[in-house]
């Protein structure tokens, strides 16, 4: 397959570069740009079915990846900048409309991670859909429209991401900790009320979040778990 001509949005591109080194990712990340492998040949023998990543035409069966009713990445792109989760989905060359599908995304203001979690899930979706054809099986996923792809003029949008990420690199942002304390007759589950003061912080390394914590007692010993 060729690489595809339509290069992104220079703003767009700039936008992911800046989040990529901020938030890190790595090449190989799903949102991550798409690289063909300039060593591998072309297959010259018979297909029976083409996963087209790019505008190529095929005379084969094709199935496209679909991103908010479009064909192109643009359009989920425009919905994540516009604050909405964009659908994902394919287009089988053999059916008039896509399948579409709705995925969770974890962080859609970070647009490179937004990404990541749409291509993790076009993944499997595309390696479902794959074996429901070999198997002879119905395609899952609702059928829906196929539109143009907007134009991103999200100016606005795109620096107040921008500015986001930057804010990141010159400030630490809040950090969750799981604190203990004996109680004395106070206990919160019997008062209610959050005492604001004799807690110990259970120390932690700072590069992740100690959470939903509970205590375990067995030979007179309290034990504390946590995530």
């Amino acid at each position: 397959m060729a690489k595809t001509e339509r290069p992104e949005p220079l703003a767009v591109s700039l936008l992911l570069t800046l989040e990529r080194l901020v938030y890190g990712q790595s090449p190989d990340a799903p949102g991550a740009a798409w690289c063909p492998d300039t060593h591998a040949t072309a297959s010259t023998g018979d297909v029976d079915l083409v996963l087209n990543m790019t505008d190529a035409p095929s005379t084969e069966r094709t199935l496209r990846p679909v991103y908010a009713s479009a064909l192109t990445e643009d359009a989920a792109i425009a919905e994540l900048l516009a604050g909405r989760i964009p659908s994902i989905g394919f287009l089988d060359s053999n059916e008039s409309a896509p399948r579409i599908f709705y995925a969770a995304v974890e962080r859609p203001r970070v647009l490179c991670k937004a990404l990541d979690n749409l291509g993790a899930r076009l993944e499997t979706i595309f390696i479902k859909a794959v074996a429901d054809i070999a198997a002879g099986r119905p395609l899952a996923g609702q059928f829906g429209p196929l539109t143009t792809p907007p134009a991103i003029g999200l100016t606005a949008a795109i620096t107040a991401r921008a500015k986001t990420a930057l804010t990141s690199l010159a400030s630490k942002p809040p950090h969750w900790f799981v604190g203990w304390r004996v109680t004395h007759n106070d206990r919160v589950t019997d008062t209610l009320q959050l005492p604001a003061r004799s807690w110990t912080r259970l120390a932690d390394d700072g590069a992740r979040f100690f959470a939903d914590p509970f205590l375990f007692e067995k030979d007179g010993r309290t034990w504390l778990f946590l995530e």
